[in-house]
């Protein structure tokens, strides 16, 4: 309670832009929300890629206003040599890298 009251001040002093956090669950955005209703975070970095990802993430945070930014969005570089990636890339004259990264933006979530 005390570490979000210390951010809303940085945040109304002018000394933050904004409020981001990391890794967030829907019950924590929702407690945030309950208990410190004057801001709410506008980001919520969580770990989101081809094959990782909680299917309702991006949902979940939009119900709050919140933003997904993926962390490790080519899962730790091992979907620069992912087969289906590669495979769907090669068909439209594009890398496995940009697939993964399209795949990402296609749902909402900033890299």
């Amino acid at each position: 309670a005390g570490q979000w009251k210390a951010f809303e001040e940085l945040y109304s002093q002018g000394q933050a832009r904004t409020i981001a956090v990391s890794n967030f669950s829907p019950e924590q955005l929702k407690c945030v929300q309950e208990h410190h209703s004057v801001t709410l975070p506008t980001v919520n970095q969580m770990p989101f890629s081809v094959g990782h990802g909680n299917d309702t993430v991006v949902a979940d945070n939009a119900a709050y206003g919140i933003v997904v930014q993926a962390y490790s969005p080519l899962g730790d570089g091992q979907l620069a040599h992912d087969e289906t990636c590669g495979s769907i890339g090669r068909k439209h004259g594009k890398s496995a890298v940009q697939v993964a990264l399209r795949w990402i933006v296609q749902r909402n979530v900033t890299i």
